[in-house]
């Protein structure tokens, strides 16, 4: 008899299915996993026969095609992004602009955080997604105005002759 599998998918259980099932149903390695015999779930990577599936069929099926053309779509556009039709914003220029003009180390955390939202929205993972453009976003936006306020008191120090340009150059 063959094993009967439950999973979780974007926080919902669903199952019993066959092996074969379960992996059309398009769990990542990330989801998690229940088969009779186990004590708890766990995550489909941990399964060796599960993952060798997960892998052969992701090279077997490319993503369907509405997905790549989603890209494609304005951002901007007033749509429900939680929906999962149009990705959200990376925020990735903002990021990198955060990081030439502002906090640096803030703006290599916001470009982490922008370098993630592709990639999560194609894994399914909306909310997570919305999650890290949000924080991307944010993070620029703190990292640009601490560059800004800094950049400000240097320039007024520097204005009114608190700071002389001379001494710092024979640095």
């Amino acid at each position: 008899m063959e094993r009967e599998y439950f999973f979780e998918k974007h926080n919902q259980q669903y199952g019993p299915v066959s092996l074969a099932d379960m992996i059309e149903s398009g769990i990542t390695e990330d989801n998690y996993i229940w088969y009779e015999g186990l004590d708890d779930w766990i995550e489909a990577r941990e399964d060796p026969e599960v993952l060798e599936k997960i892998r052969e069929f992701k090279a077997l099926n490319p993503p369907p095609f509405g997905i790549a053309n989603r890209f494609r779509n304005d951002p901007l556009q007033q749509e429900d992004y939680s929906a999962g039709k149009v990705m959200p914003p990376t925020n990735l220029v903002l990021g990198i602009i955060s990081l030439l003009i502002g906090c640096w180390p803030l703006g290599i955390v916001a470009i982490y955080f922008a370098s993630q939202v592709k990639k999560l929205f194609l894994n399914g993972e909306y909310a997570k997604a919305i999650m890290f453009s949000n924080r991307a976003r944010n993070i620029s936006i703190v990292s640009i105005a601490i560059g800004l306020i800094f950049g400000l008191i240097y320039f007024i120090l520097i204005s009114t002759g608190v700071v002389d340009i001379d001494a710092l150059q024979q640095l």
